[in-house]
């Protein structure tokens, strides 16, 4: 029985590293197929059109013509609001400082106040790549609306209603006008959008990107690109989250979403907001000669905006957000105990300021919850031990048949059965803790892994990052002791032989295999380990004492 859960724990343990390449997989596939589908929509819509859907199309374009024709001689120009000077227009509160430029009304900068780069920076969300390619975040991505682009615009900052209002507005003259209010809040990484846009005077809902990319990578993450800065694309569509690996994405796409679509990397996205239900987002691909492992980079373009969230994901933060926001954040199939486990963590953090610390209060937490599991599965496998020479003897018995003969082995099977009940002990007693503690294994890796709360947090000297590895790998070996030690004392129903394994070559490996694990998950680990040896202990010393007061009983008897 403790050989197979020993496998089973191993092969758990294993298949952490294997999680993050395989077992989306199967979420994304139908979000990607969905692109490819419309792609082969469009491309049969664009090459099999008859010539009297030509002619069809030809007839109502003229009508549109006529029409606009007639709007733009009745409807009222805008007078011409054009600005010379090209300026930036800086907005600052506690999360961020976000630099607007009047050319373009775009922005040109977002860092956040309370998060760092590689570079010991304020960590900076606009792609360098704005630079590079001239597209910024919040400028038009229909062609026929580059003018806007290019254009300066007239800018007004004011204070109203306990937010900060940005207003970009121009004007050719000519029945080109373009208007875009951000209105901007304390302690929210949320802004409201409002955007107004006439072409030739006539109307019309344009798209605002985000992008190319977002966050900036330095040289510091390069050893880590694939996992930090691997963008995806998050929409909300049949009540659950979806996602598309940019990296995967064709050149070109649209997908449908409801109410919100984002770009995201490890720890942060931008997530834009919609007013109407049923919206669909344009996606152009970048391909850069960088890093194969992260070189494509994507820019969303979404119209009939209603705001946008540029941050953290931060989960309590999204959550407030609606719509199954917060599964943006991958915690995958126990994402129910990673929640629970941060909503823990949280409030052990407001406890005590060191997330180092509020892991070893979590886990002393979850040791106590499961005590009397844990302490009857102690007993039980001490039990079992008492038993086993009287199980050997009942094997030796059987000993004699052959292997094959099934109704020799299940008269064995029952009088084993039978000593269990005589004797009131669980065979499976001692495994059911040990299995529990799997899903709460995995929880806090995938919390570990994927939530922002401990990137970049210090527990004591040389940790100062518990979602990193152990740089000089202290606590994976004080972990491999303490296995050592637990072992040792964990009663055994196996051979010397099976003993020595288990004390030495197990914690050998589960040593190696926690060397590149976050040093928050191994101080879990630890901590969870070394508890159980004091339990191991006590609970030994108990039945120690107990078998010795049973002799004197005894002994006193026969006297």
């Amino acid at each position: 029985m403790e050989k197979r859960l020993t496998i089973a724990i191993v092969l758990t343990i294993v298949f952490l590293f294997f999680y993050q390449q395989f077992v989306m997989k199967k979420f994304e596939k139908k979000a990607e197929e969905q692109i490819v589908q419309e792609k082969v929509e469009k491309k049969k819509e664009k090459n099999e059109t008859p010539y009297r859907k030509r002619e069809e199309v030809k007839i109502k374009q003229e009508e549109k013509k006529v029409n606009n024709t007639k709007i733009n001689k009745n409807i009222e120009k805008q007078p011409k609001i054009v600005e010379k000077n090209i300026n930036n227009i800086v907005y600052e509160n506690d999360l961020y400082r976000a630099v607007f430029s009047n050319k373009g009304a775009a922005l040109i900068s977002f860092r956040l106040k309370k998060h760092m780069g590689s570079d010991k920076k304020r960590l900076e969300l606009v792609s360098d790549l704005s630079e590079k390619t001239g597209k910024y975040p919040f400028m038009v991505f229909d062609k026929e609306g580059e003018i806007f682009n290019k254009a300066i615009y007239k800018v007004i900052k004011k204070r109203s209603g306990g937010k900060t209002v940005i207003e970009f507005i121009f004007s050719d003259g000519n029945g080109n006008y373009a208007r875009k209010v951000f209105s901007l809040r304390e302690k929210t990484y949320y802004i409201d959008i409002e955007t107004n846009f006439e072409l030739e005077g006539e109307n019309r809902k344009l798209y605002l990107i985000w992008g190319p990319g977002i966050g900036r990578i330095q040289q510091e993450d390069l050893k880590n690109i694939s996992f930090e800065f691997e963008e995806k694309i998050g929409y909300y569509l049949n009540d659950k989250v979806n996602k598309i690996k940019v990296m995967k994405a064709g050149e070109e796409s649209s997908i449908n979403f409801r109410k919100w679509v984002s770009l995201d990397i490890k720890y942060f996205s931008a997530i834009f907001f919609t007013k109407g239900d049923i919206e669909q987002a344009k996606i152009k691909i970048i391909e850069t000669n960088g890093n194969k492992k992260a070189n494509k980079f994507a820019i969303i373009a979404v119209k009939n905006i209603k705001g946008i969230y540029i941050g953290p994901k931060e989960f309590f933060r999204l959550k407030k957000l609606g719509y199954k926001v917060e599964d943006i954040i991958e915690y995958g199939f126990f994402g129910v105990i990673a929640k629970v486990i941060l909503y823990l963590l949280l409030y052990a953090y407001k406890i005590f300021p060191n997330y180092g610390v509020a892991i070893i209060l979590v886990t002393i937490f979850i040791k106590l919850i499961l005590l009397p599991l844990t302490f009857s599965s102690s007993i039980s496998m001490a039990k079992m031990q008492e038993l086993q020479p009287e199980i050997k003897r009942i094997q030796a018995k059987y000993k004699k048949f052959d292997k094959k003969d099934l109704e020799a082995r299940k008269r064995m099977n029952q009088e084993v059965m039978q000593l269990y009940k005589e004797k009131k002990v669980n065979p499976a007693g001692g495994c059911l803790p040990l299995l529990l503690q799997l899903p709460i294994l995995w929880g806090f890796y995938k919390l570990l892994w994927v939530g922002i709360e401990t990137r970049h947090q210090p527990f004591v000297l040389w940790i100062t990052d518990l979602s990193q590895k152990d740089p000089y790998y202290i606590l994976p070996i004080l972990m491999g002791l303490s296995q050592i030690a637990l072992q040792k004392l964990t009663p055994s129903s196996g051979s010397d032989k099976n003993q020595k394994f288990m004390g030495y070559g197990m914690a050998i490996f589960f040593t190696l295999l926690f060397l590149n694990f976050q040093s928050g998950l191994v101080l879990y680990w630890l901590t969870n380990n070394i508890l159980q040896v004091g339990q191991q202990y006590l609970v030994n010393k108990a039945l120690k004492k107990k078998k010795h007061e049973e002799k004197l009983s005894k002994k006193s008897i026969k006297k």
